[in-house]
């Protein structure tokens, strides 16, 4: 989010020498204005116009452009013209820096491509582009003479894929530097023999997200994203993310013994089902969906962060609520990340109270909100139970952090109602052990009290 969303400038002031953003140090000016639209085209856009000053500054910054779209359609010649002078001020303002082009032309006729490469090959040849993402239609015909190879090519993103032209071109290249492929389309296999297959024998991490994988993956992909399970064990896979649902049956049969991350979505578990999965090398864990009775098989001693997120993002999230407090009530349920506890939707107190409980031993508690005034006193009072039910069996929570992320309550307090709440709220967790509460929130100011904030904010 960036920061200059957030301030206005009465229009009287705005270009007037006695408005303060205007008499900045150039410095400063060109770092706020770099923070405020780096990832943000649309904000970029509407600063470039407000006056010569900031327009200069931010074409003087080479890192806002090196993202290059090229996007033609059947271009008229006037169209085509128009394109060429936009892309070719674009690409002047990158200067040396490698670039993240967006690929998607197609009926262009012969002489237009020659125009399009005579361009790239001047300013923007293949030598320079770090990234590409492909809509690759039947034309034009690739004229690749001037333009040399992909020797920096760091990530291809295949959303569209015409064999023998931009993956041949690629293929010939020597891309040592290619770390990831993406592909999103369903490409057939005799392609992927060819082209693909020798490409993914370079990459560390590949998302195959309408591919099945009918192919052996080389033992030099560490991560994998996909909609389809592996039916044999990798024992090279480090990252592993579904974008479908599983049966947790599936699991009971497969192994990965050198997995260290997982983020899947789990269907229903059957209730003759009490067997175990074993991931002894998982280190963090997400689960995304509404049921989450199959965590109870997952075993995962050296598990560092849990994430339980809901796929669907609509209060009040009852059926969510409901599984997580059956598979917590489970005596089967043995999960208790080391570091950090992440509740991707908001519970009640006592559905917190149990996840706390049978989780203590995070060190960080990061926690969804609804609305932050509605529901701090439960949360506080869920944290403070917890602890003190640990104190009397000569046990404590082990947190130190404690990160609420409201979806409302905080922006809509003034100042005074500001440090009121951080009083409340610190003064009741005052004694539970926890070092630093932090409250986002959606504007981008929220607040993080440390422990020495805490214990100031005990004496006033």
């Amino acid at each position: 989010m960036s920061y200059l969303e957030y301030v206005v400038i009465p229009s009287h002031l705005m270009y007037t020498p006695t408005c303060s953003i205007f008499r900045f140090p150039i410095e400063i000016l060109r770092m706020i204005l770099v923070e405020a639209t780096v990832d943000s085209p649309a904000s970029r856009q509407r600063l470039l116009g407000v006056c010569s000053e900031w327009r200069d500054i931010l074409i003087s910054v080479p890192t806002l452009w090196t993202t290059i779209p090229i996007y033609m359609r059947d271009p008229t010649d006037r169209q085509l013209r128009m394109t060429l002078d936009c892309l070719s001020d674009r690409l002047s303002r990158c200067e040396s820096h490698l670039l993240d082009v967006v690929w998607d032309v197609d009926g262009l006729s012969e002489s237009a491509a020659e125009s399009l490469f005579a361009l790239l090959s001047r300013q923007a040849p293949f030598t320079h582009w770090r990234s590409l993402e492909l809509w690759d239609w039947s034309s034009p015909r690739l004229q690749t003479t001037n333009m040399g190879d992909f020797r920096n090519l760091e990530q291809l993103v295949i959303r569209r894929y015409a064999p023998g032209r931009f993956l041949k071109a690629i293929h010939e290249s020597k891309t040592s530097k290619l770390r990831k492929l993406v592909i999103l389309e369903v490409i057939a296999s005799e392609w992927i023999r060819t082209e693909v297959l020798d490409l993914i024998r370079q990459v560390y991490r590949l998302e195959l997200t309408e591919l099945p994988l009918s192919i052996k993956l080389p033992t030099n992909v560490k991560e994998l994203k996909t909609s389809y399970l592996p039916l044999v064990t990798f024992t090279h896979l480090k990252l592993l993310h579904f974008i479908t649902r599983f049966h947790p049956l599936v699991f009971s049969d497969l192994s990965f013994p050198n997995l260290v991350s997982l983020t899947i979505t789990f269907e229903d578990r059957p209730p003759c089902f009490r067997g175990a999965v074993n991931f002894f090398a998982l280190e963090s864990l997400t689960l995304d969906g509404s049921v989450f009775d199959s965590l109870a098989f997952i075993s995962a001693p050296r598990l560092r962060k849990l994430a339980i997120r809901a796929s669907v993002h609509f209060a009040p999230y009852t059926s969510q609520t409901t599984s997580l407090v059956r598979v917590l009530s489970e005596t089967d349920f043995l999960l208790s990340p080391s570091e950090e506890l992440d509740l991707g939707f908001p519970v009640d107190s006592k559905t917190l109270t149990l996840a706390l409980a049978k989780m203590r031993h995070a060190e960080t508690i990061r926690i969804n909100m609804s609305c932050l005034k509605e529901e701090w006193r439960g949360i506080v009072a869920a944290i403070t139970t917890v602890n003190f039910d640990l104190i009397k069996a000569d046990s404590s929570l082990n947190t130190k952090w404690l990160v609420l992320n409201p979806d409302s309550g905080l922006d809509e307090l003034d100042t005074g109602s500001r440090r009121k709440l951080e009083k409340d709220i610190s003064e009741s967790l005052g004694q539970t052990g926890i070092n630093v509460i932090k409250i986002t929130s959606p504007s981008g100011h929220g607040i993080e009290m440390h422990l020495e904030d805490i214990s100031g904010l005990q004496q006033r």
